[in-house]
């Protein structure tokens, strides 16, 4: 089966709103550059030709026309594509919009702790959230700002350490009374184990790291941080997360604070002539401010 990119989806999207590749990088606050390449990509991947450009705009061809359809259904039906967890209160006011890109995961979970805060302080924007299943690069970077565990190392981009977490091995109350508590890390061998794995997830945040170092196999892989959670509360096996993430979720979880941890990191980041928007900059003042508060 075909992987379609659902970044190109979104830029495609906008390019038929906004009648040609220049308008389009403008709108989205990406470069000429990466529009066409990510569409050459989207049209390679489907095999077939979605448009072509004309002095006046682009023309549509039937293909095109077919998936700007789909796709306009697609944003309005997935909400975990789409994102768009908040709705523009002042409606008589011009909408202005941060687009937010981020993994799947913990990153989406820190990020809306955040955001009614942030919105109360500035009720005419909308926060626009984009999740990706991918690494967030320089060539696959959308929007205005970027919430993730990865860096990206470019003279073009700016970046804030918003904070480091702890994650660790946890299981339920019910899985340790049926199961046990795991003696020592390679005791780990005996358990069942729950990962965290994306499909073309190239870092995988190296969450998974316990399977290579106990040279075995998890019983489950997960896409989701939330999915995982479910599978431990059922008593399904041992997991590795967010200590935090696990002690604001449920009390019904034990975490082995005496088998190995991890430190994970959080960045914001941002394409410098990105700060040039007023709702950017402040919006990158007030993480700022976040992340001083974890220090």
């Amino acid at each position: 089966m075909t992987h379609i990119d659902y970044n190109q989806l979104f830029i495609f999207e906008k390019l038929v709103e906004n009648g040609s590749i220049s308008n389009t990088a403008n709108h989205i606050g990406v470069s000429v550059a990466k529009v066409s390449r990510d569409l050459k990509l989207l049209e390679k991947s489907l095999q077939t030709i979605l448009f072509y450009r004309r002095k006046s705009g682009i023309d549509l061809t039937h293909a095109g026309e077919v998936l700007y359809n789909k796709t306009k259904e697609l944003l309005k039906i997935d909400k975990d594509i789409s994102n768009y967890f908040f709705d523009n209160t002042v409606l008589q006011k011009e909408n202005i919009n941060i687009n937010i890109s981020s993994t799947k995961g913990f990153s989406g979970y820190c990020t809306t702790k955040w955001a009614a805060e942030f919105l109360g302080k500035n009720p005419e924007i909308t926060l626009r959230f984009f999740t990706t299943d991918g690494d967030i690069k320089d060539s696959r970077f959308v929007g205005d700002v970027s919430i993730s565990n990865q860096r990206i190392i470019s003279s073009e981009f700016e970046e804030i350490l918003i904070r480091q977490f702890q994650s660790k091995f946890v299981a339920s109350k019910k899985y340790i009374e049926k199961q046990g508590t795991p003696k020592s890390f390679e005791d780990l061998k005996n358990h069942n184990l729950i990962s965290y794995s994306f499909s073309d997830y190239g870092q995988k945040q190296k969450v998974d790291w316990f399977l290579k170092e106990l040279q075995v196999k998890s019983k489950y892989k997960i896409n989701s941080f939330f999915s995982m959670l479910s599978f431990i509360q059922k008593g399904l096996g041992i997991g590795f997360m967010q200590e935090e993430f696990i002690k604001e979720s449920t009390s019904d979880i034990i975490i082995f604070d005496h088998l190995p941890s991890k430190t994970y990191s959080q960045y914001l980041t941002y394409r410098k002539d990105m700060i040039q928007k007023d709702q950017v900059k402040k919006f990158v003042e007030f993480i700022k401010k976040i992340s001083e508060s974890y220090q």
